[in-house]
């Protein structure tokens, strides 16, 4: 069973450090982002956009 953990501001710069170290170790992540088009240009990830 793998550990899922969620980012709030996941493409700013603390939470996109923190996701990118999280998804290198091999966790899941769920990644709480407003700006759809910047997450997807290098988070591989499930998205929830608010």
């Amino acid at each position: 069973m793998s550990l899922t953990i969620g980012v709030i501001g996941a493409t700013g710069m603390a939470g996109s450090a923190i996701t990118k170290e999280a998804l290198n170790q091999g966790l899941t992540v769920r990644a709480f982002v407003r700006n759809e088009a910047k997450a997807k240009a290098y988070l591989a990830t499930r998205l929830i956009i608010g």
